[in-house]
């Protein structure tokens, strides 16, 4: 009899031990497809962001080609001005329109369309 009790007692630490295997190689499985689905979510936002910054550093690239366009226009739209400016503080308009109001309004028409002619240009 006390061999049959040996014998069950063994088999109850054999199968004790065989369950906490079994226990152990599930939870481990389970926890291997746990990070396994989250490192492929960890890749596909790695991707994303990766995608976004190269996009981003683009269009800043492409921000600061147009800021030196827009500033090299400006700046010359600006001499125009002056130059248009001068033209005005030199000339007398008014005794120029009485001596010859057809030739006076000619030159104000074509400064003026050199004027919108900049403008125009420097905003494009």
């Amino acid at each position: 009899m006390a061999r049959i009790y040996i014998f069950a007692f063994i088999l109850i630490i054999l199968g004790g031990i065989g369950y906490g295997a079994y226990f152990v190689y599930n939870d481990t499985m389970k926890r291997m497809a746990v990070l396994r689905d989250n490192n492929a979510k960890l890749e596909v936002a790695v991707k994303a962001k990766d995608s976004t910054i190269k996009s981003l550093q683009e269009n800043m690239q492409k921000q600061i080609e147009l800021t030196k366009n827009l500033n090299t226009k400006l700046s010359q739209a600006e001499e125009n001005n002056k130059k248009i400016a001068e033209l005005l503080a030199k000339t007398d308009i008014v005794k120029n329109s009485l001596n010859d109001p057809a030739a006076t309004e000619k030159r104000i028409n074509e400064q003026v369309v050199k004027m919108f002619g900049g403008i125009n240009a420097a905003t494009q």
